[in-house]
């Protein structure tokens, strides 16, 4: 008998795509690790021309947000789907960091196809990915 060697090319997930275009801010599921943040907002906090408003130095916790009509310009993707919080703060009791596995971030003008409908009347958009999702 024969042996045959058979490998597969790993086909890089819809993430690593869009992560090797450029036109985001991306982190995965390692640098969520050696963030060891304690809140969601902690991931994404010093994410460039990101503002989840609030007076500077106050916490995120303490900002106002109505996600629905985005007046802090901000709307959050999770696993496909919008999710409206009051406030800022309010994102930290619904997502938890430990079911997080990626994160990805987008302003009008980078936004992929596939969230663009999710990006008006706003500016970025924090798409999430958990650890349950197969869509990344």
């Amino acid at each position: 008998f024969r042996s045959v060697e058979i490998r597969a090319l790993e086909r890089p997930g819809a993430f690593e795509r869009r992560r090797r275009t450029g036109q985001g801010y991306y982190i995965d599921s390692a640098a969520i690790q050696r963030r060891h943040a304690t809140g969601f907002t902690e991931l994404i906090e010093n994410i460039p021309r990101l503002s989840l408003g609030g007076p500077p130095g106050v916490g995120a916790g303490a900002s106002s947000i109505n996600t629905n009509t985005c007046p802090l310009s901000v709307r959050f993707l999770v696993d496909g789907i919008v999710v409206h919080a009051d406030n800022v703060g309010e994102i930290n009791s619904i997502l938890s960091v430990a079911d997080v596995a990626a994160i990805e971030v987008y302003g009008i003008a980078t936004v992929p196809p596939e969230f663009a409908m999710f990006m008006e009347p706003c500016s970025n958009i924090v798409v999430v990915w958990t650890r349950g999702s197969r869509s990344h």
